[in-house]
């Protein structure tokens, strides 16, 4: 009797764990999610919205969407900026009434709603569309009034929906230099007035400078500069429908940029004009594909103001520090051989009798791996006598297998720089003379001389 007794009563404390399970955790759980559905002031899924209205005071703006994407249809039609558009209607859809103030019986207008301060218009999918009126803020500036169109009802909400109300066009617009996508882009020409012209192209994975020279690009140095292009942004508008592009600049541009993306006719273009007349920093600019005339800051013109010395791979060696195994330094009359004995362990070919100090000996290697040219001095020297460079100050040759794989040469110092090139290019340079110093040594520098060795120098 007394274990029946003991089985309903565990099965009587089951069935009450399971009625407040139901009726006071999960039902208070959609009772809570009532409320919050029943406070917001706007209950639509942002989803199902089509297209908005914002109106205030002095204007309207008027969004829509079409395949996902948002356009702007007033008060221009023009694209839009889909992440700042959704992120503004998922404020003001996340609105919540404070309270309500009245059933309609008192007049509106005390409330600023007789003539609105503002409206919200929303459309859905499906010809639904809601409205609310908004009006005078409260005696405490902290809610302002609203209603909506077909309700009698007045209520508060936060004053913060009169700051998503307040998005200007250029909040919403798009805001895109270009309209590119980088990946896609196999040719690139640039022509500055500053810089003359420059002509990339893509080949494989690499890109080559095509004109002023024939010299290898540095492919990141090309993919930085069509980042900033497409991740650009404008910094004003101007004139949207321009007509007459001479009073910016644009129809003789200061800079134009062409992208092509396959064969020669496909292609997006890009203009910078002149400076910005009525004193404040930054160019007049344009896309080619658009209307709009807009600015650019300067620091983003600089950056786009490129010539073919700014794509250039920089090193006058193919030499990575590994890829040789040896290594003639010359200065004047005296010279000196290193080879490479084991991976990234050298010593000394000639003179044979000193050991080299693999800390130091490493250092100059490292020196002759990062000996990037700093300026160019010219693509095409009339003399080379001028520079220093036919009886250079020193010469270092680099050998795989018995074959000289690059050679560097150096010539007359010129204000804290010294001219340079390579061997088998014609084109001279300058760099910087701490980069000269890392690599001009003696033989006493690289080795751990024998007691009494003296090297002569």
């Amino acid at each position: 009797m007394q274990g029946k007794t003991i089985l309903i009563l565990l099965l009587v404390f089951i069935l009450l764990l399971g009625f407040i399970y139901i009726f006071e955790i999960k039902g208070g759980e959609k009772r809570r999610d009532r409320e919050l559905v029943e406070k917001m002031a706007l209950n639509i899924p942002v989803d199902s919205v089509t297209a908005y209205t914002i109106k205030t005071d002095n204007r309207k703006l008027s969004v829509r969407k079409e395949k996902n994407i948002w356009a702007i249809i007033s008060p221009v039609e023009t694209a839009g900026d889909s992440s700042a558009i959704v992120s503004n209607l998922k404020s003001i859809l996340d609105t919540k009434i404070d309270r309500k103030i009245s059933d309609g019986e008192n007049d509106p207008g005390q409330f600023g709603l007789e003539n609105p301060r503002g409206e919200i218009v929303i459309q859905q999918s499906g010809d639904l569309e809601s409205r609310l009126l908004l009006g005078d803020e409260n005696p405490t500036g902290d809610f302002i009034f609203v209603k909506y169109s077909d309700k009698p009802g007045i209520y508060t909400v936060s004053k913060s929906l009169r700051t998503y109300m307040n998005k200007s066009l250029y909040d919403l617009r798009d805001k895109r230099v270009m309209h590119i996508r980088p990946l896609d882009i196999r040719k690139i020409r640039i022509t500055s007035r500053e810089k003359g012209e420059v002509v990339l192209m893509q080949d494989g994975e690499n890109w080559d400078l095509i004109e002023p020279v024939k010299i290898p690009a540095e492919s990141n140095d090309v993919m930085s500069f069509l980042n900033r292009l497409s991740n650009g942004r404008i910094k004003a508008f101007i004139d949207e429908s321009p007509r007459d592009l001479r009073q910016y600049g644009l129809t003789d541009p200061f800079i134009k940029i062409e992208l092509f993306s396959g064969a020669e006719p496909a292609k997006s273009a890009f203009m910078i004009g002149d400076t910005i007349k009525d004193g404040n920093a930054g160019y007049y600019a344009r896309e080619e594909s658009r209307s709009p005339v807009f600015t650019l800051e300067n620091w983003a013109v600089n950056n786009l103001n490129k010539g073919a010395f700014d794509f250039q791979v920089k090193t006058l060696t193919k030499f990575d520090g590994d890829n040789a195994d040896r290594i003639i330094f010359e200065k004047g009359a005296v010279s000196f051989t290193v080879v490479q004995k084991d991976f990234r362990e050298w010593g000394f070919g000639e003179p044979d009798t000193l050991v080299t100090e693999t800390g130091r000996m490493q250092r100059w290697i490292d020196g002759i791996k990062d000996f990037t040219v700093d300026e160019l001095e010219t693509y095409t020297p009339a003399s080379l006598q001028k520079y220093g460079l036919l009886q250079p100050e020193i010469r270092i040759r680099i050998y795989e297998n018995e074959t000289e794989t690059g050679q560097i040469l150096i010539g007359k110092p010129e204000d804290g720089f010294y001219h340079t090139k390579s061997a088998n290019e014609p084109f001279v340079y300058k760099i910087k003379h701490t980069k000269v110093e890392e690599i001009d040594k003696a033989i006493r520098d690289l080795a751990l001389p024998p007691a009494g060795y003296n090297d002569g120098m």
